[in-house]
């Protein structure tokens, strides 16, 4: 198991970051724009959630009307668990 770490990427304003409510088995992780964009990321402990990320990431943008470099960016897969 592991975690999302978020990047720090500014596109045109949006920076995601990674939320975690929960503990163990509970845990649920969200992902989160400055915006107030807010997203469930169901794979987050498994190494294809980045995927996941991107994904949603990049539906996010085109809502907004961004076009970024990079959508895939915004997250990095960290194999340990995340702890408060």
């Amino acid at each position: 198991m592991g975690h999302l770490i978020a990047t720090g990427v500014e596109e045109q304003g949006h920076q995601i970051s990674f939320e975690y409510v929960g503990k163990e088995s509970k845990q649920r992780c969200f992902a989160l724009c400055n915006c107030g964009w807010k997203v469930e990321i169901e794979s987050f402990l498994n190494p294809w959630s980045v995927i996941e990320v991107k994904v949603r990431v990049a539906r996010h943008f085109e809502e907004v009307e961004i076009h970024p470099r990079n959508a895939a960016a915004h997250a990095i897969f960290s194999f340990s668990p995340y702890s408060d």
